[in-house]
């Protein structure tokens, strides 16, 4: 998996904990590394606010060919969140409403639809849903570990809380420290 850290600098940690920081062409770089890789990959970026972090990303969705979904979280219940992403997914893929119950249930869904399709998903503003989503963290960590070797999904966490994003990667108990 690569996960980077979008600061400052933009910086990447790949699995063998090589370090690569990206200036200047880095958006062209970030693209390639995640977008046009054949592993499955999960990024977390954080950075403050109105650095460029959602235009970044949506730059690069908008030089891939893979199926992707952007979704920014509103700072409300579980239950919004849930509804507002639904319509996307029904959108993205053509599909009547759909009826999810809860985020974990939409994670499952795109983990088996990219078991046949490259897909890539964005999840802006993830501290808001990670507030009012009990287990998130590791919610995500089990839908990774159980589609790393079949599914073609790339998961994108974001967000503008910075020591929240950084608190994903910094403890060894962390649900992200197998990134």
């Amino acid at each position: 998996y690569h996960c980077f850290y979008y600061d400052v600098y933009f910086h990447c940690k790949t699995k063998s904990n090589n370090t690569e920081n990206f200036q200047g062409s880095f958006d062209m770089k970030f693209g390639n590394i995640l977008f046009n890789s054949d592993k499955d990959n999960a990024a977390l970026i954080y950075g403050r606010r109105r650095v460029g972090k959602t235009e970044l990303i949506k730059h690069c969705l908008g030089r891939t060919n893979a199926i992707s979904i952007y979704y920014e979280c509103k700072e409300t219940s579980e239950a919004n969140n849930v509804k507002s992403l639904s319509e996307i997914v029904a959108d993205t893929f053509c599909l009547p409403p759909l009826a999810f119950d809860s985020f974990e249930s939409i994670l499952a869904f795109l983990y088996k639809y990219a078991i046949e399709k490259e897909l890539i998903v964005v999840i802006d503003e993830y501290p808001y849903l990670r507030k009012v989503v009990e287990g998130l963290d590791s919610i995500i960590q089990y839908h990774i570990d159980n589609y790393k070797s079949t599914s073609k999904l790339r998961l994108i966490l974001c967000g503008s809380y910075v020591e929240t994003m950084k608190s994903l990667l910094s403890a060894r108990k962390s649900s992200f420290w197998t990134l």
